[in-house]
């Protein structure tokens, strides 16, 4: 008999949750609970008789059935306050008491509303509504409510809306009166009432009811949702930016009249030569991504929440002709940093380099949007990096030896800028070419993570890194810069140091597993690598070179096949430089006066001489012009004159000149204009 009980306690609790689950059947939940309530009771012995009475259950679920009901109601008259506040406040107006009489809810019957409180009545129970818009409970009501609706239910620009009136009495309904009509609409008594009418603009409708007791109620029915006139303006400022524009609208809604209403404005639609670009709510709208130095014709449209609409005058803007860059890096992916922290990206994109979410390759600057502004990037062609003004690092691009600093390594690419989750604080960051990431901090500290095969990283192991790991705390540097299986970095002393292996003009290759001191009898204030060769300007603004020097980089006059240069060696001693470039086969510098030199690697005219024939001793680029910025990868050249105009030539299979086409250079061009 137990074990029965138990089993049937069980099923009627598991029908009370099941019920209480569904919000739209509480009344059944309940009737569910008190049922399961009783028997249990029942089951356990106690009397019937308890149950009864005023403090009894049925009296207790009751009052608490009652109270739910009454926060309901309360609770709907609140959110149609909130309603039209929000409403008012997006046509710069306050909530008024008068306002009160647009809440057209099928259940909410807002009575006089000339003095505050404001009787409202929802579901046969009475509120009022003080001066500040707070609902308070009255009581129970058995009178004549009536409450409508509209159709359409928000703003519009037809020219007719149907209301659909709901009337209740408990007692019954006498006679109708419907608004600017003589003749009553007699409903025998009937309780509930349901009345259509049609206005064609807006105003006070005014609907007479009498009850069986002879009582009469006006219902004064506000109709203010007809708004059938266009915004009053609409004009649109074009701002140019990088790549694109900043457009703003700035707009009106026409001033209410006594037939229509100001519904206020809803949305703009942005128009880029007869193409609509974005549907917004805001009335600013910014692209980038444009073809620089491109007309584009622009206008936006203008809509109300009617529906009614306003176009501005169209524009006809061209984009900027340049992109002034303060940073950039020179690779088969390139990126680039604008006067004002935005960030750019061009070229090769197999492995995501660009950062723009696709593997697409580019031949114009792509703006990579990050809320952000940056100070210093660079791209080896398959990793990226950028540092912003704060300190944070991104990466994205190939992750195959975890050299993204993510944690993780796989072998699909990130194509979207990653914020590392580190404290410190960085101020330079570079990829090797053997998927290593070296980074500096903002104290002079050095940080590497990723390929480790040849004491890559610095950390006197040969164990991968997947995050970054500090390598360095008891010197301060100042400069960074990857070698093939290792790096260099400049000490604040201007000491020279390198880690991993490699030609590192000592006189022979060797391992050095953590950073070490070299050539002590030079202080060096630049170091440029790429490969197994490197270029370096010392204290006295002398430039030295040494590693790799197949098709003549060095510039030493040799050219061996697979010959080092294991000593470091004086380049053009009688010269002083203030930039260096280094690009495996090709190799540029710039001196003191703004020329700029090159030798090595010319088979996509990179020298400029009208020749592809290679080049072991340096000669000048461009003779006449002058420089102060040089950037190049193995086959392409950036160069910035002292104008700050920029110069691009070599190989562009990919893009990575940025001028818009996939044709190689064979002379000087301007790309970004």
């Amino acid at each position: 008999m137990e074990e029965k009980r138990t089993k049937f306690k069980e099923f009627l609790f598991r029908e009370a949750r099941t019920s209480k689950g569904n919000s739209q059947n509480r009344g059944i939940t309940l009737i569910a609970l008190v049922i399961t309530i009783i028997i249990l009771l029942i089951l356990a012995g106690i009397a019937i008789a308890t149950l009864g009475g005023e403090n009894g259950l049925f009296a207790r679920v009751k009052q608490g059935k009652e109270k739910y009901a009454i926060s309901e109601a309360k609770e709907k008259i609140e959110l149609e306050i909130s309603n039209l506040q929000v409403e008012q406040q997006g046509k710069g107006e306050e909530l008024k008491k008068e306002d009160l009489i647009k809440m057209n809810s099928d259940e909410i019957d807002v009575r006089d509303t000339a003095n505050f409180p404001v009787e409202v009545i929802c579901k046969n129970y009475k509120f009022e509504i003080d001066s500040n818009f707070q609902v308070t409970y009255i009581g129970e009501t058995n009178e004549t409510i009536i409450t409508y609706t509209t159709q359409p239910e928000e703003y519009t620009n037809k020219d007719s809306v149907k209301v659909s009136v709901k009337i209740t009495n408990p007692k019954g309904i006498k006679s109708i009166l419907k608004p600017g009509e003589t003749d009553k609409i007699i409903p025998q008594d009937r309780t509930t009432v349901g009345i259509d009418f049609f206005v064609t603009k807006n105003g006070h409708y005014i609907l007479k009811v009498e009850d069986l007791d002879g009582n009469e109620v006006s219902k004064d029915i506000y109709i203010g949702i007809i708004d059938k006139l266009e915004p009053k303006t609409a004009d649109m400022v074009i701002k140019n930016i990088n790549n694109g524009f900043k457009i703003t609208v700035n707009s009106e809604d026409a001033d209410e009249t006594e037939e229509y209403s100001k519904s206020g404005i809803e949305k703009y639609e942005y128009y880029i030569d007869n193409i609509l670009k974005q549907t917004s709510t805001e009335n600013m709208y910014t692209i980038t991504g444009l073809n620089l130095g491109q007309q584009y014709s622009i206008y936006a449209v203008v809509y109300d929440k009617a529906g009614n609409k306003k176009q501005t005058e169209t524009q006809n803007v061209v984009t900027k002709q340049v992109i002034n860059f303060n940073n950039i890096t020179a690779s088969d992916s390139n990126t680039g940093i604008d006067e004002e922290g935005n960030l750019y990206t061009w070229g090769w994109n197999i492995f995501g380099a660009l950062g723009d979410g696709t593997t697409n390759n580019s031949n114009r600057p792509i703006q990579i949007i990050v809320d952000s502004k940056f100070e210093f990037a660079f791209s080896n062609g398959q990793n990226s990096a950028a540092i912003d003004i704060n300190g944070n690092l991104y990466t994205w691009g190939n992750n195959s030896y975890g050299e993204l600093g993510y944690g993780t390594k796989e072998s699909t690419s990130h194509l979207l800028p990653v914020k590392l989750n580190t404290s410190a604080k960085f101020e330079k960051v570079k990829f090797g070419t053997y998927s290593n990431l070296i980074a500096l901090d903002d104290n002079g500290n050095i940080w590497t993570c990723g390929n480790n095969d040849n004491y890559n990283l610095g950390d006197g192991t040969t164990e991968e890194k997947l995050v970054l790991t500090q390598i360095t705390n008891n010197v301060k540097y100042i400069e960074i810069q990857p070698a093939t299986y290792g790096g260099y970095a400049i000490d604040e002393d201007m000491h020279l140091w390198v880690w991993g292996y490699g030609s590192y003009g000592t006189g022979k290759s060797a391992y050095f597993k953590t950073p070490t001191k070299i050539m002590e009898d030079t202080k060096f204030k630049k170091i440029s690598a790429n490969g197994d060769c490197a270029l370096a300007i010392d204290e006295n603004d002398k430039l030295w070179g040494w590693g790799y020097n197949y098709f003549g980089g060095l510039g030493n006059g040799t050219s061996e096949s697979d010959e080092y240069q294991f000593s470091k060696i004086s380049i053009l001693p009688e010269k002083s430089f203030k930039e260096i470039s280094c690009g495996v086969h090709v190799n540029f510098a710039i001196d003191s006066e703004g020329n700029l030199w090159g030798c090595g690697r010319n088979n996509y005219y990179q020298l400029l001489d009208g020749t592809v024939k290679d080049k072991n001793k340096y000669q000048i680029v461009m003779n006449g012009t002058k420089f102060k910025k040089v950037y190049t990868s193995i086959e392409s050249v950036f160069a910035e004159d002292e104008s700050g105009k920029i110069y691009v030539w070599g190989r562009n299979n990919y893009g990575q000149l940025g001028d818009g086409t996939w044709k190689d250079k064979s002379k000087e061009i301007t790309p970004f204009n």
